[in-house]
This record gives C-alpha cells, sequence and structure tokens, in this order.
C-alpha cells in the first residue's frame, strides 16, 4: 500500500499527537492532584497507551474491571477520572481519530482501515466517523487528498 507521506511521517502523525495529548492528562493529574498520583493511576495510564497502540483489539470493561480487580462500574469510574472519558468513550475516540488519520495519511481501503479501528464493519465505522466528523471517511480522504494537492502546487509555484 502507497502512503502520500513517507511511512515515518505517517506514524508519526498517528502517534505524536496521541501521545502529547496523554502526557498533558497524565501531567495535569499528578499537579493537580490533592493525593500522591497512586499506583492505580500509572497502571490505567499504561492501559490508557495500549488501548491507543492496539485499537483493534477487542477491548472490554468487563475485562479490564477484571484484570484490575475491580467491579466494572468502579472501574468506568476510576477511567473516568484519569482520562475524562468513559473506557468505551475514550476507545471509540481512539478508534476514530486513528482511522481519521489512516484517511488522510494514506490510500489503504476503508474497510481494512475499519478493521484496524477495531470495527466489525465497514459500514459501522462508517456511521460513527460521519456522526463524529460530520464527513463521510471518503469525503475526509478526498478533502484531505485535495488539501495535500493544494500545498505541493503551491510549494512548486513559490
Amino acid at each position: 500500500l502507497k502512503l502520500q507521506k513517507s511511512k515515518s511521517e505517517a506514524i508519526l502523525s498517528l502517534e505524536v499527537p496521541i501521545s502529547l495529548f496523554f502526557i498533558h492528562i497524565y501531567l495535569n493529574k499528578v499537579a493537580n492532584s490533592s493525593l500522591p498520583f497512586n499506583n492505580t493511576g500509572h497502571q490505567f495510564f499504561k492501559l490508557i497507551l495500549e488501548m491507543i497502540k492496539s485499537p483493534d483489539y477487542p477491548w472490554r470493561v468487563k475485562d479490564m474491571a477484571k484484570e484490575y480487580n475491580m467491579n466494572p462500574n468502579s472501574f468506568i469510574s476510576e477511567f473516568k477520572k484519569i482520562s475524562g472519558f468513559t473506557p468505551c468513550n475514550f476507545l471509540k475516540k481512539t478508534r476514530l481519530n486513528r482511522g481519521r488519520q489512516l484517511l488522510e495519511n494514506t490510500d489503504i481501503p476503508v474497510a481494512v482501515i475499519a478493521r484496524q479501528c477495531g470495527y466489525n464493519s465497514h459500514a459501522s465505522f462508517a456511521f460513527y466517523f460521519k456522526k463524529e466528523y460530520g464527513l463521510s471517511p471518503l469525503k475526509m480522504r478526498n478533502n484531505a487528498q485535495s488539501k495535500y494537492m493544494l500545498e505541493i502546487s503551491e510549494r512548486l509555484n513559490q
């Protein structure tokens, strides 16, 4: 599959903004916490990074809660305290953001992107994508390609 940008640029465009966002959340939690940031917070931070790295994994609240020896409601509450989102909303936003980055920076087919982002069907991905961004995945890709071509044209004309 051909990338519009170099592979390293595409990877950086996916990982750097996401990583910086979560480092920011982590540092804010540490700085604004009246209590020391406990081991649970660090473990949740690791989980959040794993969710970002593996959006295609079939994450389930029940399984994550069990891993932390918590009941699902307590797990959801603790996760939300640390990330600002419920696990399901966080995962949905992470998956859709990854999908958007892949649409804008690659020519990978939308159905493949949907699977890589943890969706079982192209239709489900397209539905949530349009709900989040107001555009279909293909329209988002076309807009990104048009913008990219315009930037190249402007550079050549300088």
